[in-house]
């Protein structure tokens, strides 16, 4: 994946609905936060062309590897949603990525 590409996958798939605070980098990162739980997280494009995701649950707390199993942008947000859920229901869910699925069919 090239940072044209990460760039335009970030954008197509880190949406203002769901996601608040979104600084995509032209050089590969992308800087978010959940709406839902308030957590912030970092996708980082690899010289190797492999995702990193990092994690914090607060901003004053540093931030740690997520080891979501995501190989595309569209899989790592995916995570991301069923991680809210997980927090805020106490069990995975189904219903957030639903309506996340929901919004970016609709261009929200």
């Amino acid at each position: 994946m090239s940072s044209q590409e990460f760039v335009s996958e970030c954008n197509r798939y880190i949406l203002h609905i769901y996601f608040s605070e979104i600084d995509i980098m032209p050089y590969g990162m992308a800087f978010f936060k959940s709406r839902n739980t308030g957590h912030s997280w970092i996708i980082i494009l690899g010289a190797n062309g492999k995702l990193k995701t990092l994690h914090r649950h607060t901003d004053s707390d540093s931030y740690h590897s997520q080891n979501f199993p995501s190989k595309t942008i569209e899989e790592i947000i995916y995570d991301i949603i069923c991680h809210d859920s997980w927090q805020l229901k106490g069990r995975p869910t189904r219903s957030a990525p639903i309506r996340y699925t929901y919004a970016l069919k609709k261009g929200l």
